[in-house]
């Protein structure tokens, strides 16, 4: 094989021409000279010596190229590679500097991080059954334990005792409203508040959700956020306990 010969002459003289400074020779007797000269150009230091990418032992022709698979052209290969994407790392993040606008500036900082990591998504453990659970599948749960307050309606329509729960519940709300004004759509239901109503009597609990009527026997609940709403004595029974003075 003439390895020397056969190759792409004219470019490679041009470009070991380039890398080492000089005229390129014109004649193809001096092809062996430029192809050396070409490949002492590229070589890279590795461990402290100059070694080609293709190592010396390695033949270059003019339409191939056989490397030497052994490893330290391996080696010599893996580092040109580190070092030509190095090289276009750092132009196009030039480039991209340079177009940036002055006050959006940052400092190059390559190979370094400069935007947080993403939030890592937190992982939940399995709900017992070693399955997750499905909106089609209900699931048991248990009220936590709070302390609420309430006042029981007497069943006898007790005047003193209706008047005790009525001021309660207007000493912690936005006070007493026009009931048959909101009850008629004339005007919006207060947030808060309380009233009778003139057609029989009964209190009117105002909320965020709407009117609430409280009959006899209902207890009035003051929720943890401070709301009042009224409760049926059965479930009221079903679902809190008396706390002990």
């Amino acid at each position: 094989m003439r390895a020397g010969l056969d190759f792409a002459v004219p470019s490679q003289r041009r470009r070991a021409a380039e890398l080492v400074g000089g005229t390129p020779p014109d004649s193809r007797a001096q092809a062996s000279f430029t192809r050396r000269q070409l490949r002492r150009a590229e070589r890279v230091e590795i461990d402290g010596k100059m070694v080609h990418p293709q190592a010396d032992h390695g033949t270059i022709h003019g339409y191939k190229t056989y490397e030497c698979r052994c490893t330290p052209c391996s080696d010599a290969n893996s580092r040109l590679v580190q070092l030509q994407r190095a090289a276009s790392r750092a132009a196009l993040d030039a480039r991209a500097h340079a177009l940036r606008p002055a006050a959006a500036r940052t400092p190059l900082l390559l190979g370094l991080r400069t935007h947080p990591r993403p939030a890592a998504r937190v992982r939940h453990p399995l709900p017992p059954g070693g399955h997750t659970m499905t909106m089609t599948e209900p699931r048991e749960f248990r009220k936590r334990p709070v302390v609420i307050e309430a006042m029981q309606m007497p069943e006898d329509a007790d005047p003193p005792a209706s008047h005790a729960v009525y001021l309660w519940v207007e000493s912690n709300t936005a006070g007493s409203f026009e009931p048959l004004a909101v009850i008629e759509g004339r005007k919006a239901c207060p947030a808060s508040g309380v009233s009778l109503d003139p057609r029989d009597g009964r209190m009117i609990i105002s909320t965020l959700e709407g009117l609430h009527w409280v009959d006899l026997g209902d207890w009035v609940i003051r929720g943890v956020a401070g709301e009042f709403y009224p409760c049926k004595p059965d479930i009221f029974a079903a679902t809190y306990d008396a706390v002990p003075a």
